[in-house]
């Protein structure tokens, strides 16, 4: 099994690695920590802000500063915190930002307390720069990648692992879903590290498909462990692997899927979630 040079290899689970500063990084797929989040309550305009959310479970774009903030904070508690991805001591400002951020597209996920639970980037093409799976992950000699402005990747989605304490309404799409199988995954969220809630990632995927269906964007990118691959493909969401298996944050193999590839797995599979994906946030 191929394996990235020592000078591009990251630890796998259970091992802390301090590395150069941020900016070297681009972002595992996702990661779960156990955490209890925090309202961000700072000034009037952040008042206003919350104000004029409505009090459901739900998922949005944020441009924000202090949105920004929030999000930044909480994967730094989960990943620099909670699984030891990143080295602490190179964010001292308590805020996991690399270079990438700069061209990414970001989500946040509240619940309905407007508490945040988890969140989501995109990250954008550009052509001078490669995505961060393509500096981190091989790929298969066969696979031809897409012009990299029709695409992008799905990374630093990460998952508070209270997510499940106030869920929210039961999703639309949920009644495509056995009830039993939901709920097994629901579970196994709480208790596992490695896995995340799919309700809380599937409404961080809506706004990622909105996102990008708005923008032009027709392929996604993402580096991701093969239980989470799992749980989505059970939902319908099914990507093509373009590389091997490697260490990267633990073990995580690259992929790809194209949005009209997606369209007709869930049009098939699970209409109900695309017809929850197309609609009116």
């Amino acid at each position: 099994m191929p394996i990235l040079p020592d000078s591009r290899r990251q630890p796998g689970h259970g091992q802390q690695y301090c590395p150069p500063p941020a900016h070297f990084f681009g972002g595992k797929h996702a990661a779960i920590g156990d955490y209890s989040p925090r309202t961000n309550s700072t000034g009037a305009d952040s008042r206003s802000r919350a104000m004029s959310r409505p009090a459901t479970a739900g998922a949005l774009a944020v441009s924000h500063p202090e949105d920004l903030s929030e999000l930044y904070a909480l994967r730094y508690r989960i990943y620099c915190l909670e699984r030891r991805f990143l080295c602490p001591s190179n964010y001292p400002s308590g805020l996991e930002i690399d270079i990438d951020d700069q061209r990414s597209a970001h989500f946040l996920a509240r619940n309905s307390t407007n508490v945040t639970v988890g969140t989501a980037r995109l990250v954008l093409g550009d052509r001078a720069e490669p995505f961060p799976v393509e500096k981190h992950c091989s790929t298969f000699p066969d696979f031809i990648p897409p012009p990299s402005n029709l695409a992008a990747e799905v990374s630093r989605l990460a998952v508070c692992k209270h997510a499940q304490s106030d869920p929210g309404e039961p999703p639309p799409w949920a009644g495509q879903i056995r009830r039993s199988q939901l709920a097994a995954d629901q579970v196994a969220a709480s208790r596992q590290r490695s896995r995340n809630s799919p309700t809380v990632v599937l409404r961080l995927y809506r706004q990622m498909y909105r996102y990008s269906r708005e923008h032009g964007i027709r392929y996604w990118y993402a580096a991701m462990e093969k239980s989470l691959l799992r749980v989505m493909a059970r939902y319908g969401v099914v990507f093509t692997q373009i590389g091997p298996l490697q260490d990267y944050y633990g073990p995580v193999s690259p992929y790809i899927i194209a949005l009209e590839t997606l369209d007709k797995q869930l049009e098939a599979t699970n209409p109900a979630l695309l017809r929850w994906f197309r609609q009116d946030a």
